[in-house]
């Protein structure tokens, strides 16, 4: 399968647009899309602005995610097309479901190829009672539910039947 590129990501930019405006015109849109542009940020597959312009995750270059990005693409054209006031809410997600931003359908190898070119600061362990430490997920910062957690005598989580005692945070950095 090709990898993504910048060149052939603004050819797909390009050709869902056309495919969009087909179906609704352009004089239907709240804010008219703009500029393709690239950004990297940590947590975010792409990010639309209120001038229009669309940001795309440059984690996408040289990756297969095609399905991904394709429903990144579709999903922050659907923000521009039903307005950036309307988050994710009710009308929003009519909006991308007509749009065909399908993150669902996206296969799992596709989100760890992106989740694989983001650089995290951190990896969160949970600490099981048995002395078992076990890598839970790479991280950007320390959440309060992690490190205040508290081990309670009728609450407590467990993975595969261990009891967690606490959350460590390593830094990888």
């Amino acid at each position: 399968m090709q990898t993504i590129s910048q060149k052939n990501t603004l050819q797909l930019f390009e050709s869902i647009k056309r495919e969009l405006f087909l179906q609704f015109p352009l004089t239907e849109w709240t804010i008219k899309p703009g500029d393709f542009l690239w950004t990297k940020h940590k947590t975010k597959y792409g990010m639309a602005r209120f001038n229009g312009d669309i940001f795309i995750n440059r984690a996408f270059i040289s990756s297969t995610a095609w399905q991904l990005l394709d429903a990144t693409i579709r999903h922050e054209l659907a923000h521009l097309y039903i307005g950036l006031a309307a988050g994710h809410n009710a009308d929003f997600q009519a909006t991308a479901q007509l749009f065909k931003s399908c993150f669902k359908s996206v296969p799992r190898a596709e989100i760890k190829q992106f989740q694989e070119q983001i650089s995290y600061r951190y990896k969160l362990y949970a600490i099981c009672e048995n002395g078992d430490s076990i890598l839970l997920k790479k991280t950007h910062r320390k959440h309060a539910k992690y490190t205040q957690y508290k081990a309670r005598f009728f609450y407590k989580l467990s993975i595969n039947g261990q009891k967690i005692k606490r959350f460590n945070y390593i830094d990888i950095c």
